[in-house]
């Protein structure tokens, strides 16, 4: 039992609810519990239930006085974020989260294709004026141009009812990060949202009063759902950050108390690799959450040793948040090599890529999921819907996965990441494993690139341990001993920082034009 009647078991029995619902039983369960914290100059700052819920009530009555098209959210984390999501959630409205790096360019395309009516921006994120920058888009659509952190408190003096909202209308128009291509809109529904969070909350065993601690971006779904979300669940506190660094991250932690650590392998790959850090453990950290990528092979070992905690690997994507989970009694081994099982409500198949039929045991196919936890379709792209969803309900993830005896997930990487050299294929993910098993490694990109004699070559981006050099010499001899030639990288480039998606992916189609840059081609 977590508190006042929630249970673990309950936490995985399907709910028809809203994300609203999930706000309001945590006002009801723990009115005075700290609902958010986030760091300031002067410390941390705290806002309970309570207050979470008069504010984002307040603005939900402001928003309902307009037509219901969607509200986008163009901000780096803040209090003002964190109440919007919750306003637009009360209000019925779907919500359209902006990566705020993106360029003028990238956010038009969002905002007309998402039709967005009302844009909530930030005054400022790395010297941008986000506001200034959507105004100069000259979107006739766009009835309302707030300031994020301000609009709440100018309707402070809203009043009205807070309508009915449907389990099974959209909360959230999530644009995907576009690891191998051009974002798509994914419509995901209040039912499906609220199961993803519960479900996933579910697998961390959760007692009374967590705190947990993240520095991930909620305008990716990863990050809205497994933190805002699923912690409302419970009523446990969201130690919120706005950007990563990895003495930010370990203060707030600490300063916080936090129970559980959220975050994607680079951001505890940084913490780990800085010797500034070396004694620093973190003594109430029970749980250590990963996702967003791929999990170095030596990671889970390194920081299970080092914290004293237990990780947690969870494998989802935007058109299926949370598809699979570790348990938190699983081996170390099976926490690096597997992304866990499925969870409650998901069934998982294996399609064989050259015969689309089932895959036996242990080969790797493309991984198809079907569950009420998945999106509703992409926006406006109705063929690449059906695409993705067929006519018995399983979603194509495009993902490479194979499933073993007791149905652990082995994940393998992007279909379209799979390398084909002279006929015989090359799986991405397999060759990452090897290259980051050098204790000199930190993280590694695996792509292919044309070749006009084999069709297409291994190519490997590097970054090397903080402090720590490695040659291409002592890398091609290191999988030499553990790889065919054929899947051996012929090209490698070292560098200090992959280019990344806001989910903590690589952005495998920017590493191949880069290559391809850096060569002249």
């Amino acid at each position: 039992m977590i508190s006042d009647g929630v249970s673990v078991e309950a936490l995985t029995q399907w709910q028809e609810a809203t994300v609203g619902s999930l706000l309001s039983q945590a006002l009801n369960r723990w009115p005075d519990r700290a609902a958010i914290r986030w760091p300031t100059p002067t410390g941390l700052k705290t806002l309970t239930w309570k207050q979470v819920w008069d504010s984002a009530a307040s603005g939900a009555a402001q928003l309902r006085a307009d037509d219901p098209t969607p509200i986008a959210i163009f901000a780096p984390n803040s209090e003002g974020w964190y109440l919007s999501l919750w306003a637009v959630a009360l209000s019925g409205r779907p919500l359209v989260p902006i990566n705020p790096a993106l360029t003028e360019r990238e956010v038009r395309a969002i905002l007309m294709d998402s039709g967005a009516s009302i844009v909530l921006a930030a005054r400022d994120y790395r010297g941008r004026n986000l506001l200034e920058a959507v105004a100069r888009l000259n979107i006739v659509d766009i009835q309302h141009l707030w300031d994020v952190d301000d609009w709440i408190s100018a309707t402070q003096s809203a009043t009205g009812a807070i309508g009915a909202v449907a389990p099974q209308s959209t909360f959230v128009i999530q644009y995907t990060s576009g690891t191998t291509g051009t974002p798509k809109g994914v419509m995901l529904a209040h039912r499906a949202c609220v199961n993803a969070a519960s479900t996933l909350i579910a697998t961390l065993e959760p007692g009374d009063d967590e705190t947990c601690c993240s520095p991930s971006a909620l305008h990716h779904v990863g990050a809205l759902i497994a933190h805002a979300l699923a912690l409302a669940r419970i009523g446990a506190t969201y130690v919120m950050m706005n950007e990563f660094s990895a003495q930010g991250f370990v203060e707030a932690a600490a300063s916080s108390r936090a129970t559980i650590l959220a975050g994607v392998p680079t951001m505890y790959s940084r913490v780990l690799d800085d010797p500034s850090f070396a004694d620093v453990k973190l003594p109430d950290v029970r749980v250590l959450m990963l996702g967003g990528a791929s999990i170095p092979v030596t990671l889970v070992s390194r920081l299970e040793s080092h914290f004293g905690a237990r990780v947690a690997v969870m494998y989802g994507q935007s058109e299926a948040p949370v598809i699979t989970a570790t348990r938190l009694d699983d081996p170390a081994w099976m926490k690096a090599h597997t992304v866990g099982r499925a969870l409650p409500h998901r069934e998982i198949q294996i399609l064989g890529v050259a015969t689309r039929s089932p895959a036996d045991v242990g080969q790797i196919g493309e991984i198809c999921v079907r569950t009420p936890v998945r999106m509703v379709g992409y926006l406006n792209l109705p063929d690449a819907t059906s695409k993705a969803i067929d006519d018995e309900g399983w979603l194509h993830t495009g993902d490479l996965g194979a499933l073993d005896v007791e149905g652990r997930l082995y994940f393998h990487g992007r279909l379209r990441e799979m390398i084909v050299r002279g006929g015989e294929n090359i799986y991405a993910r397999e060759v990452e494993e090897v290259i980051e098993s050098h204790p000199r490694v930190a993280e590694v990109a695996v792509v292919g690139l044309p070749d006009s004699d084999w069709g297409e070559i291994v190519a490997a981006a590097v970054v090397p341990r903080t402090g720590a050099t490695v040659s291409a010499d002592e890398l091609s001899a290191w999988v030499e001993r553990h790889l065919a030639r054929y899947k051996r990288p012929t090209s490698w480039r070292f560098v200090d920082e992959l280019p990344m998606t806001a989910s903590g992916k690589p952005k495998k189609f920017a590493i191949v034009e880069w290559f391809g840059a850096i060569d002249g081609n």
